[in-house]
């Protein structure tokens, strides 16, 4: 992720450890890269976005209602946050997307889905 999206607030970021799991999610850079000036952050660290498709299984589904309200669920605006502060795992697949959620994504993805052979 360059430095560009690293800062960008429209996208969601995620810490993935090593075996997959998804550490952390947020609107902000992560991890901060201390000691360095913010536009390098993305050349010192792996930064992975986020596209926001889940599988869930019907048993976490089915109980989610009954989770705890989640304080970083509601400063984020992420709805993952509350599982991960219930101490549900949640694994990360790696690759390369759009996640098309405001107008210049769309366009984004337009253009690259007419840049696509038949």
């Amino acid at each position: 992720m360059g430095a560009n999206k690293v800062h960008n607030p429209n996208g969601v970021k995620t810490l993935v450890a090593a075996d997959g799991r998804a550490h952390y999610f947020s609107r902000s850079a992560i991890p901060h890269v201390r000691g360095v000036d913010p536009a390098d952050w993305h050349a010192h660290v792996p930064c992975w976005g986020h596209v926001g498709i889940f599988g869930y299984r019907a048993d976490v589904l089915a109980g989610w209602n009954d989770l705890p309200a989640s304080l970083l669920e509601e400063i984020e605006k992420l709805e993952q946050l509350r599982l991960l502060e219930a101490g549900i795992g949640i694994f990360a697949v790696q690759g390369e997307s759009v996640s098309v959620d405001i107008a210049e994504k769309l366009e984004q993805a337009r253009a690259m889905a007419a840049a696509q052979p038949d």
